[in-house]
């Protein structure tokens, strides 16, 4: 009587345990791209943003930012 209670008990777990394996493949993150533009001032400034940018992409892995600088005459765009 214990036998196939232990068969049972083993089909059962061996049915869930690769149940479980085959949903673990089909997760998958949606990962939301963000631009943040900015005129530049030089490149001390384009190197700490960058590493700011660098620490929210590892701290946030659905959102992906970029730093993309705006080029012109930045005094001249201010008092347009």
């Amino acid at each position: 009587m214990r036998k196939p209670l232990l068969v049972l008990f083993g089909l059962v777990a061996a049915v869930a345990l690769v149940a479980t394996a085959a949903q673990a493949g089909t997760h998958t993150v949606k990962v939301t791209n963000v631009s943040v533009a900015g005129w530049s001032s030089g490149p001390d400034e384009d190197a700490l943003v960058q590493q700011m940018i660098a620490a929210f992409n590892k701290s946030h892995s659905s959102i992906h930012a970029t730093f993309n600088v705006i080029n012109g005459d930045y005094p001249t765009a201010m008092t347009a």
